[in-house]
């Protein structure tokens, strides 16, 4: 069974959470035995990431449009074309803003299936045509996919309600963690010489990483404690770029984009992890840092409560005084949980995509 994937701008090294899902997931779809194709944004490929196959899975490179409002929608209508010539079975569509193409996909006889991992109109980086255009490609993807997944039960209820239709519940996955107590990476940032709180994700606003410099800066615990967001943005990206003076003015370390090894060591020796996002599907990041034993604080949004964090680890959204008062309850003790994360399992999550190919 053939199956080209599109809506992710690729991987590897490529930041966001639908191409760490993608990375992860597929792979292990190719040792199951199926043929997969991910069509990536030719504008995302360097030196480090331009390869033709990755863990079996095959890579075509098609372009994207520059403009962030077309660079979706473009790129997907290109790979859909593509999937005649590639002789592909299903076409596996991620996000609501591709899926705006799905029909395109039947008409060339293709199997969809589309993958929501977050309501996107609701992100405050888009304008409110955006948001409508994106509020269509929800509405189309309910009525012209074959198959409908949801990474998280909220998204699941909220389109079962509102659309009466079937969505599948398969969950994004973490990994086993990595302990790396080596600390040469940490040092080469200034990281180390005290504890530190840890935040990671891509600098946009509804990762609402503003709210946390501004807390982090209202706590007064900088003396004591050290605040290190690791993530990067697209360039000349207007709220990066604030974001950063932000930063530097609290004195808050950015070491942009962070994997592998590098990663490892930052999860290994934070003291606690935040997350104060606007919008989630559900996040990657949070299960890392569970599966890292660490002690959290997240944004009391619905997709972030997961039943295995405490009550106490949440704080309203948007509240600045109620967040640097977690802050000062937590960052210093640096007390470390066991979480059981069975249900996130990337194998048992390939099993189950594996299912819904099968079916169709």
């Amino acid at each position: 069974m053939k199956v080209l994937v599109v809506g992710t701008r690729g991987f590897p090294s490529i930041i966001g959470g639908v191409e760490t899902h993608c990375q992860e997931l597929y792979p292990r779809l190719s040792l199951l035995g199926y043929n997969i194709i991910v069509a990536r944004r030719k504008e995302y490929i360097n030196q480090t990431n331009s390869i033709l196959e990755y863990k079996g899975v095959h890579f075509i490179d098609i372009p994207a449009s520059k403009n962030k409002y077309f660079e979706a929608i473009y790129h997907t209508f290109l790979s859909i074309i593509r999937s005649r010539k590639l002789k592909a079975d299903i076409v596996h569509i991620h996000g609501i803003g591709p899926g705006i193409l799905a029909p395109l996909a039947r008409l060339m006889g293709k199997k969809v299936v589309i993958t929501v991992h977050s309501f996107n109109y609701d992100h405050n980086k888009w304008n409110p045509f955006a948001k409508f255009v994106l509020r269509i490609g929800e509405l189309i993807s309910v009525k012209f996919a074959n198959r409908l997944i949801s990474i998280s039960k909220p998204i699941k209820e909220s389109l079962e309600k509102r659309h009466n239709c079937s969505v599948q519940l398969i969950y994004n996955g973490v990994n086993k963690a990595v302990f790396n107590y080596d600390t040469n990476y940490l040092t080469s940032y200034g990281i180390g010489s005290k504890p530190y709180i840890l935040a990671l994700g891509r600098l946009t606003p509804e990762k609402g990483f503003h709210d946390l410099i501004e807390a982090f800066a209202q706590s007064g615990l900088s003396k004591k404690i050290d605040l290190v967001i690791a993530g990067s943005a697209e360039p000349d990206n207007q709220y990066a770029n604030k974001l950063k003076q932000a930063a530097k003015e609290a004195s808050v370390i950015m070491p942009g984009f962070v994997s592998g090894s590098a990663l490892h060591q930052l999860l290994t020796h934070a003291n606690l992890f935040v997350l104060p996002s606007y919008n989630e599907g559900l996040p990657i990041a949070l299960l890392e840092a569970l599966s890292y034993n660490l002690d959290v604080v997240v944004s009391d949004i619905e997709p972030n409560k997961l039943d295995l964090i405490d009550t106490d680890c949440f704080f309203q959204l948007g509240n600045i005084d109620a967040l640097a008062e977690k802050l000062i309850k937590k960052a210093l003790k640096g007390t470390k949980y066991t979480y059981d994360l069975s249900q996130f399992n990337w194998d048992r999550i390939a099993e189950l995509t594996a299912s819904v190919y099968d079916n169709l």
